[in-house]
């Protein structure tokens, strides 16, 4: 009757398991519900992997048969730890856990040949030059705490953008009034038409350009160019002929005549 009795135990755990007294595994949609599994997505959205490590960890702590948290933890060691021999681990484990070959088993199985390529190569290049391999190992960790320090200072840039956008507008002073021109005083009259009498010209009327001192017909004449003269101006002062006057000056250049410039007028 003893000897009989493991045998009892036996198929009274085998008729257990067929009965489905045991837990079954959770569905894919199940696994994605874990707290743990919704934490580690998020952390891995943040770029915080080695907090999605952590959750990772725990959802298979809580359900050893995740499938789905074994390939996260998988896709964690091979692409931000450097760690293939867990990340093969934790590959085989999804594909053990799904084996009528459903989701994420096939993407676990073509992971596996490239993992252990990186195992090789770290296996070599610790046995030809440890030197190298530690070396690597500190830039890689350089680089993740120069990514980190990347990314706080972006954060950094984003929150004084925030703050610089809630700012009130500086208001923009109003220009300087522009003071109106002082009107031009009124030219004083030659001496000779002084002398000779001449009412000297209405303010609101535009003054006359003054005739030359000493200007005697038959003689050629100086004219020194006022403001506002032109060629046919002083031509029609003088009553001379305008091709006379250019004649008379030959270097002379009607548009780029200057204020105080001196010309020969010739005889009328």
């Amino acid at each position: 009757m003893l000897m009989r009795l493991p045998r009892l135990l036996g198929l009274l755990v085998l008729g257990l398991g067929l009965s489905g007294c045991f837990p079954e595994a959770e569905t894919p949609v199940e696994e994605q519900k874990n707290p743990y599994f919704v934490t580690g997505k998020s952390r891995v959205t943040a770029r915080d992997y080695k907090g999605a490590v952590e959750a990772f960890e725990k959802a298979v702590e809580v359900n050893p048969r995740s499938a789905l948290a074994h390939f996260e933890l998988g896709l964690l060691y091979e692409q931000h730890e450097a760690d293939y021999a867990a990340a093969i681990f934790h590959f085989n484990q999804a594909i053990k856990l799904r084996s009528n070959g459903a989701y994420p088993a096939e993407n676990a199985r073509l992971r596996i040949p490239g993992c252990k390529q990186e195992m090789i190569k770290t296996d070599s290049l610790a046995t030809v030059n440890p030197v190298a391999l530690r070396d690597s190992e500190r830039v890689r960790e350089e680089n993740q705490q120069l990514r980190k320090q990347i990314e706080a200072l972006q954060e950094s840039i984003k929150q004084l953008q925030a703050q610089l956008a809630a700012r009130p507008p500086v208001p923009t002073p109003a220009p300087a009034p522009v003071a109106a021109p002082m009107p031009n005083p009124a030219p004083r009259p030659p001496a000779d038409l002084a002398r000779a009498g001449t009412p000297p010209p209405s303010r609101g009327a535009a003054p006359l350009p003054p005739r030359p001192v000493g200007a005697v017909a038959g003689a050629a004449r100086a004219h020194t160019i006022q403001s506002g003269e032109t060629c046919v101006s002083i031509a029609r002062l003088y009553k001379v002929r305008l091709d006379a006057l250019l004649a008379a000056n030959p270097g002379l250049e009607p548009k780029r005549m200057k204020v105080g410039q001196t010309i020969r007028v010739p005889a009328a």
